[in-house]
């Protein structure tokens, strides 16, 4: 199992689970925020040290990238989030969006010399980054851009690593070039420029302001900034120039025709980050769950006989709040893995299903990371609660991640735009169905078979597909603008339509790879978790499939039935399942993880300390 839900980079991840024994990486309780700071930081140092990924890897080995953050991500999430963003959002800048000049940082990035992060949001400029306002002025005298943020609005927000480590930035700007014989500037969109933030002795660069943010929700080893530029210089070689470049004769030339195509190709860096991110949530799902059922199976509680003899883990109300959301846990993982495979073989892609995908994906992994850990943390009581069995964390990623490189509800938008576009260009269609959903299937007492469960799923999306099709042509007629319709009158259903489309894809891509790729020892475990996760989808839509008369009431009865039967089916296999994730022990800190009895031994160890494994 742990071979199938991995399946790449087989000896490298070997050598991460080696490279966690490292002191460093024990789990520590009671630092400061200086002190977390500075711990991620020597982490981050020991991590690219160990040499087990280059940052030329998203050149020669992209599944290299994606399973360094998978694996760092069981280590500690304020690491993972400083290493995604030196690795992936400055690093992969220099790779996909800079030239063979830029070549020289990449040494530097693998080597730590050079410390970068990635300067794209804006205070007041977030998911509408391409009005942002700091500007890049070309100085054609000196041959050079003046980088400055004219207003409040338009400083630099959110910038991992930015408040104590960068020493360069990518920074996005408006890109302003002089018309020739005139003291007017001709604006050219959006670019990337590479800045160098400090100075050798680790000072501010003259006109260069940060501040931290201070404490979040999580994560605080993660020193995020607030980053101001006053007329700051850069060489003319500093722009980012695989699709615009200003030669030595001061001459701008792009590529790309238009001003906003222009961001949307920079902002495709931000591909990858969503991988990365869900890559690191997947790995925060594991650690919280297999930390949950290891207690669950362990804490005896309220018996039969009066007496504490029962595991939580035997419980109904634990394995039905549970179970489904592991069975969606396997679905997303293995969603996860092709989806890194299609990107892998073309970082460059303008395929947009597979651009749909990338964006589905984190919002999918990020919302069940948050909701598995809420789950359990109610489900394992106060040792849910105590920060030291770290399932708590679990909600504080998981927000990260919601809320990193573009929020959640904002890329489903974006899913369901590019959707409705290529449907309308017949670039893609619905998908097809097998049985019918206005006679056949609502016929049936039993609805629960794989490929009636699919069928519903793609009903579902085709008919929300249709309904915003129809209320967008209508508002059309009555004078409506696209933004009023989407934003204010039909948000919930532009939602609900990539909703439909993400968890119709999920569903049909773990049933092709788990008829292609399980081995007969795992197929039961993994057809058990897809039978759980396509009853699951039905029953939380219910209302949906009734009213819409797409099942009967009798199949809805068994439905809820059979989601009962399958969650007992699955608890044969739960307890393995975690286990098979491939967490090593020295990771699994929380005393619920170990011997919790024995962690709680005299001397006392006032519930904050390392136990003993």
């Amino acid at each position: 199992m742990n071979t199938y839900l991995d399946r790449t980079c087989l000896e490298n991840r070997a050598k991460w689970r080696a490279l966690s024994n490292d002191p460093i990486f024990q789990y520590r309780k009671e630092q400061t925020l200086p002190q977390l700071r500075e711990l991620a930081f020597q982490r981050m140092k020991k991590v690219f040290a160990s040499k087990i990924v280059s940052v030329r890897d998203f050149k020669n080995n992209p599944q290299n990238i994606f399973t360094a953050h998978e694996m760092i991500a069981l280590i500690d999430a304020s690491l993972a989030t400083k290493f995604t963003v030196q690795m992936n959002l400055f690093g992969g800048s220099m790779i996909c969006l800079g030239s063979d000049r830029h070549s020289y940082v990449l040494s530097g990035i693998d080597d730590m010399s050079i410390v970068g992060c990635f300067a794209l949001t804006e205070l007041g400029f977030g998911n509408n980054a391409v009005e942002m306002q700091t500007t890049a002025h070309y100085d054609e005298a000196t041959k050079e851009f003046i980088i400055h943020c004219p207003t409040t609005l338009s400083q630099k927000y959110w910038i991992t690593n930015g408040a104590l480590h960068a020493n360069h930035s990518v920074v996005f700007a408006q890109l302003y070039m002089p018309i020739k014989g005139t003291k007017e500037y001709k604006k050219e969109g959006i670019h990337t420029f590479l800045v160098k933030l400090r100075n050798q002795d680790g000072s501010l660069r003259e006109g260069v302001f940060i501040e931290d943010m201070g404490e979040k929700l999580g994560a605080n080893g993660v020193d995020n900034a607030k980053i101001a530029f006053n007329k700051v210089r850069t060489s003319r070689e500093s722009i980012l120039n695989r699709y615009s470049d200003v030669d030595q004769n001061d001459v701008f030339t792009s590529t790309i025709p238009k001003m906003r195509d222009r961001f949307l190709r920079v902002a495709d860096r931000l591909l990858s980050g969503r991988l990365c991110i869900a890559g690191l949530c997947m790995s925060g799902t594991k650690t919280v769950t297999c930390t949950g059922l290891r207690y669950a199976k362990d804490r005896l509680v309220l018996g039969p006989e009066g007496k504490s003899t029962s595991p939580i883990l035997e419980f109904q109300l634990f394995q039905e709040a549970v179970y489904p959301l592991i069975a969606r846990t396997i679905c997303l993982h293995i969603a996860l893995n092709q989806i890194k495979e299609l990107y892998s073989k073309d970082i460059f892609t303008t395929n947009m299903e597979i651009v749909r995908y990338v964006c589905f994906i984190k919002p999918l992994i990020s919302w069940n990371l948050r909701e598995i850990s809420g789950v359990l943390v109610e489900r394992m009581g106060g040792q849910g609660y105590l920060a030291i069995n770290r399932v708590c964390e679990g909600i504080g990623l998981g927000h990260s991640g919601i809320t990193a490189e573009g929020d959640n509800s904002v890329l489903m938008q974006k899913v369901t735009k590019e959707l409705m576009a290529d449907l309308q260009s017949k670039k893609t269609s619905l998908p097809e169905l097998t049985q019918c959903p206005k006679r056949e299937i609502p016929s049936l007492e039993d609805v629960t078979q794989a490929g009636t469960v699919l069928n519903l799923l793609k009903w579902r999306e085709i008919c929300k597909v249709k309904e915003l099709g129809e209320a967008t042509v209508k508002g059309m007629q009555s004078g409506k603008t696209i933004y009023d319709i989407w934003t204010r009158e039909n948000n919930d259903l532009v939602q609900s339509v990539a909703l439909a489309y993400s968890e119709r894809k999920v569903f049909e891509l773990s049933i092709q790879d788990i008829q292609v790729n399980s081995t007969n020892s795992i197929q039961k475990p993994l057809v058990t978790s897809l039978a759980l996760y396509g009853t699951y989808l039905l029953n939380k839509d219910i209302g949906w499939f009734l009213i819409s008369g797409s099942i009967s009431t009798k199949a809805a009865q068994n439905l809820a039935l059979r989601q009962k039967a399958l969650v007992k089916e699955f608890h044969t296999y739960a307890f393995d399942i975690v286990n098979s994730f491939g967490i090593p022990e020295n990771l699994l800190s929380a005393p619920v993880a170990q011997d919790y009895v024995e962690f709680n031994n005299l001397p006392w160890t006032k519930g904050e300390t390392k136990p003993k494994l």
